[in-house]
């Protein structure tokens, strides 16, 4: 499953369109568990490890508190991932404090064990970790 940029994504629909009734979240926003390596690896329920993403080595944390799927802004400007502008920014609420986010990719692979999964991840200034799997991604 791919969607063209997550920002309305609700795990309630799969549909894709946000549902604000189903999911007490204010409309444009986000949360993550986590956005910097070195606290992530200090919580022991955290999954982190290198996997290719775009067909680059890349630090990816599964993050089953995380509402969407994320990507590191250095990463996608290391290795030339084009992003596009959202139709509106959301706020990402995490563990450090908010951040902004108005950019996501168009879909790009994630290759896991030999399988390649499309994700179209938000992009988020996060430090260490350069895609974040969220549980839009869990739950396909």
């Amino acid at each position: 499953m791919s969607y063209d940029c997550p920002e309305n994504f609700n795990p309630q629909n799969s549909q894709g369109k946000n549902s604000n009734q189903e999911n007490n979240r204010t409309p444009n926003t986000g949360r993550v568990n986590h956005v910097s390596a070195e606290t992530a690896m200090e919580e022991p329920r955290v999954m982190i490890g290198i996997f290719d993403v775009h067909s680059t080595p890349a630090t990816v944390l599964f993050d089953s508190g995380g509402s969407h799927t994320f990507i590191s802004q250095a990463f996608i400007r290391t290795h030339n991932i084009p992003a596009r502008a959202m139709k509106s920014t959301i706020t990402v609420n995490s563990l450090e404090g908010t951040i902004p986010a108005s950019h996501c990719c168009f879909p790009i692979n994630l290759t896991l064990r030999g399988v390649d999964f499309k994700v179209s991840p938000i992009v988020l200034r996060t430090a260490g970790v350069d895609l974040i799997l969220g549980i839009d991604w869990m739950m396909q």
